[in-house]
């Protein structure tokens, strides 16, 4: 009988071995799909974050226009959500294109456009749209930090009052965050107080600064910092130069001499050739842009302040007639308020359209 219950115990024994596996390997199936399912629950999470933080700075953007731009915003969504076309309404749409200094030429194309297509009154909107969208295409307006091989080296101009200086500091810490290392250099020697502003940035934002001492050759400093940056492996040399009158001829030599320096270290640089603009002077800035382009030969432009201008329609302008990408758009006087330039977003903000609002 005993050797029976073994015989038994032995069968019973093997036939509760597979169950204590099965068993267990569910149990592991259990754990590992909780796993995956809190995997995916936390990449919900984190893509709706970022969806949440892209949202948040677009809202941020639109609150940060200041009375200026809303107002012209304003008086163009009055023009174009209208009931019907008729002349009235294009004198309208007209005048509001000029207040936002779109220009003579850039806004009679458009009227023409509009009296030559038969639209309805629930269209206007989504075509003035589209035409001044088509104004920034074949275009490519990001501004890459990044070098294509060691170093990116750009070099950053502007007059007096332009937001040079703080643009530097934000184009600074927009690649600290990328994980890039940046080297600022100080070429602007003809003032201490330029000096002192850019090396309290740097300090700020704590990017390594090379900084020329008043009087000396700012050539002399920029050649210092490119080779301190070639040396040391930097990823981006950001130089800032005097805030320079455009009409001073001897001022422009002197870039065009900081140029030929850089390229005795690299023929390719300097790799970005920019130009800070204030945007509340509208198509003033078209002499800037002459003088540096036609000297320097310039890469792009960056347009600040324009939350506070009512002249946001001169960017169009400016990308039409030279044919250059703004790379991005300062809004504000702190450290994130630099964005860049999407031309659909900006056009959105022009039309007074936030978000698909309509009136």
């Amino acid at each position: 009988m005993k050797e029976w219950f073994k015989k038994i115990g032995k069968s019973f024994t093997k036939k509760n071995e597979p169950n204590k596996k099965t068993s267990a390997e569910t149990e592991n199936q259990e754990i590992v799909s909780k796993k995956t399912s809190a995997e995916t629950e936390n990449q919900e999470i984190a893509s709706k974050k970022t969806s949440a933080e892209t949202e948040q700075t677009k809202v941020n953007w639109f609150n940060k226009l200041g009375e200026n731009f809303r107002k012209t915003s304003s008086t163009i969504k009055d023009a174009i959500f209208i009931k019907k076309l008729d002349q009235n309404n294009l004198e309208e749409i007209e005048e509001a294109f000029l207040m936002s200094d779109l220009g003579v030429n850039n806004t009679d194309s458009l009227i023409n456009e509009l009296k030559n297509k038969k639209l309805s009154t629930s269209n206007i909107q989504e075509h003035v749209s589209e035409f001044l969208e088509k104004q920034f295409s074949n275009i490519e307006h990001e501004l890459i930090l990044k070098p294509d091989n060691d170093l990116r080296v750009v070099l950053i101009f502007g007059v007096n009052g332009s937001g040079k200086t703080t643009t530097i500091a934000k184009l600074a810490k927009i690649a600290k965050d990328q994980n890039l290392k940046v080297l600022l250099a100080a070429a602007d020697t003809f003032r201490a107080a330029a000096k002192e502003q850019i090396e309290k940035w740097a300090n700020l934002v704590q990017i390594e600064i090379l900084s020329g001492s008043i009087g000396e050759d700012p050539s002399s400093v920029v050649f210092k910092a490119h080779k301190k940056a070639i040396d040391e492996r930097f990823d981006l040399l950001i130089i800032d130069t005097a805030g320079r009158l455009h009409n001073k001829t001897e001022l422009m030599e002197e870039l065009k001499k900081m140029t030929r320096i850089i390229k005795k270290n690299d023929e390719e640089a300097p790799h970005n050739k920019i130009l800070v603009l204030d945007s509340t002077i509208g198509q003033n800035t078209y002499n800037q842009i002459d003088s540096f382009h036609q000297n320097i030969g310039l890469t792009g432009v960056i347009m600040t302040k324009l939350d506070g201008s009512a002249k946001g329609g001169s960017l169009i302008g400016i990308v039409r007639k030279y044919n250059l990408p703004i790379h991005a758009l300062g809004v504000g006087e702190k450290i994130n308020d630099l964005i860049p330039f999407v031309p659909k977003e900006f056009i959105k903000a022009l039309l007074g359209i936030n978000d698909g609002e309509n009136k």
